[in-house]
């Protein structure tokens, strides 16, 4: 945990902090994820110019979603507001 400056916070601070965290926020961080099936245009590679700040050339990912995966992830997201709704949430 960190200050408003981005110091890292220790003791007594760090203590009041979480407190203050677990007793007063009123935030759920939610995902839903589903798996993508294979298309002819899904690949990982490497960038052929593009490096990291180790000088390592960094990873290329080529999504292209299949129809099913879509209503999959249609499916999903409407259920997750059902289940965030019946919580409470708005």
């Amino acid at each position: 945990m960190y200050d408003d400056e981005g110091n890292l916070l220790w003791g007594d601070k760090l203590a009041r902090k979480i407190e203050k965290r677990l007793t007063t926020s009123r935030v759920l961080t939610f995902e839903v994820f589903n798996d993508w099936l294979p298309t002819d245009n899904c690949s990982v590679s490497v960038d052929d110019k593009a490096k990291d700040k180790w000088g390592v050339p960094v990873g290329v990912i080529n999504l292209n979603s299949h129809p099913h995966d879509l209503e999959v992830g249609e499916h999903l997201a409407k259920k997750a507001v059902e289940v965030l709704e019946e919580m409470g949430a708005s």
